[in-house]
């Protein structure tokens, strides 16, 4: 949301979010100009069907619950022209793969992607939960969250954050602001700060990157340890990596 403004700001011309892809002829919703409402993408347009279903399952989800985002209409393409990969529609059905929910007047919010669920001993966390929280914090300047390896619960997450220039933040601070916004579940592991986040070929984030790399140090963590958080403000440097542009 905080982008959103800082576009429109810089621009002086409303920001229109929509949503879809190019298997479902690209867009299937949008913000109407007149009711914009800011951190969703939209409502339906005429002409697709867009749902949300449990995920793994051909159950619709309750309304206002997070779930699969599925797409159906003859907006649909036919499949991947001299492509042998497996289509992503069954049952008339495009499995977008992406997570999201309604509100209740029909505006779609996207809040991530399957495949990024990080499942904490047992609980399915939303990676772009912990992100809007962060974000928050006027001293982030941008983050992302990726689950890592965890001995006794699975996975964990793990913050990567690039702090706004000129400002002071620190991982107790925001290990506190999730506990609070969310809470203990949601706390990362580790919260790491870099001078920048990798992107991919395509200018996203690179999450696998991230993933690959969540395993080496970095100048400042928080640890959260057993039912914790037992914190260990890691001001210790190791290595140079805190005055080097990390390699991912």
């Amino acid at each position: 949301m905080r982008l959103h403004e800082e576009v429109e700001a810089a621009f002086g011309v409303p920001l229109v979010v929509s949503y879809g892809l190019s298997e479902a002829t690209c867009t299937s919703t949008m913000n109407p100009v007149g009711t914009r409402r800011i951190g969703t993408v939209g409502t339906i347009l005429r002409g697709q069907q867009v749902r949300i279903f449990r995920p793994g399952t051909e159950d619709e989800a309750p309304a206002g619950a997070e779930g699969e985002i599925r797409i159906a209409g003859p907006c649909l393409m036919r499949g991947y022209a001299g492509d042998g990969s497996e289509s992503p529609i069954r049952d008339g059905w495009l499995r977008t793969g992406d997570l999201g929910r309604f509100d209740a007047d029909a505006y779609l919010s996207v809040t991530g992607r399957l495949k990024d669920v990080i499942v904490r001993g047992g609980e399915n966390l939303s990676p772009r939960a912990i992100e809007d929280v962060l974000e928050r914090h006027p001293g982030v300047a941008a983050c992302c969250v990726v689950g890592a390896p965890h001995p006794d619960l699975g996975e964990a997450p793990v913050a990567f954050v690039v702090r706004r220039d000129g400002m002071a933040v620190d991982a107790a601070a925001l290990a506190v602001l999730v506990r609070r916004r969310l809470s203990k579940a949601y706390i990362p592991a580790t919260i790491r700060f870099v001078e920048a986040l990798p992107v991919n070929a395509v200018g996203k984030v690179d999450r696998k990157a991230l993933r690959a790399s969540s395993t080496r140090p970095h100048d400042q963590e928080l640890v959260v340890r057993g039912d914790g958080p037992k914190r260990r403000a890691g001001e210790a440097f190791r290595g140079a990596i805190g005055r080097q542009r990390p390699s991912f």
